[in-house]
């Protein structure tokens, strides 16, 4: 093991500490990205990297620690990556390296783990609330969306419609309905017909 692997590995240590979902002890409880001297594009860069292989995630945290590092720490306000992504200033590589590389997450972590918020609530935490979005933004995160629905997972089909149901892109009812099509007894029906209007919590 070299030194970057280790300096990684105290990384994920430190983002999957289940403090961020307890709350800090001893520390401001809302402590930010600035305040913890985390730069953004750095904090994606390592993000990237562990979405593309995840596998080293299962074994090493319990799902609580899981849903931890990935709802209450990478996905949460704390670290602004929501109006990061969709800021056409950011470096647009890296947000769709960070938008498509988190398929791999849904492949090989919440199809073998249970989270209570992470793999549901992913998209959410990404959603834009903006009259004007990025519409590369918006491809890119169609584009991943359309793959985990694709995954034989309920947790993973359900998460990606929710996402959709929060996207605006003009090929979800088209993407939904063939979804719907080509599972006509899936449990989800409701909900993917509530995605294509908009109305998902």
């Amino acid at each position: 093991m070299n030194d970057s692997d280790e300096v990684f590995l105290d990384w994920l240590d430190f983002v999957f500490d289940e403090r961020w979902a307890h709350g800090l002890q001893n520390e401001d409880e809302y402590l930010d990205r600035e305040d913890l001297g985390i730069d953004i594009d750095d904090f994606v860069r390592d993000c990237i990297r562990l979405f593309r292989n995840p596998d080293i995630l299962v074994g090493r945290f319990n799902p609580a620690q899981l849903d931890s590092g990935f709802f209450s720490f990478i996905l949460s306000p704390r670290m602004e990556l929501c109006w990061w992504i969709w800021d056409r200033n950011s470096d647009a590589d890296l947000r769709r390296d960070f938008i498509l590389s988190s398929v791999t997450v849904f492949e090989r972590v919440f199809t073998k783990v249970v989270t209570q918020h992470s793999c549901f609530m992913w998209w959410d935490a990404l959603r834009d609330f903006s009259d004007d979005p990025d519409s590369r933004t918006a491809d890119w995160m169609f584009e991943a969306l359309s793959q985990i629905l694709a995954i034989e997972s309920d947790d993973c089909r359900e998460s990606a419609l929710h996402g959709l149901g929060h996207l605006r892109h003009r090929g979800k009812r088209k993407l939904i309905e063939g979804f719907l099509r080509q599972n006509p007894g899936c449990d989800c029906r409701d909900y993917a017909l509530a995605a294509i209007e908009g109305r998902v919590l």
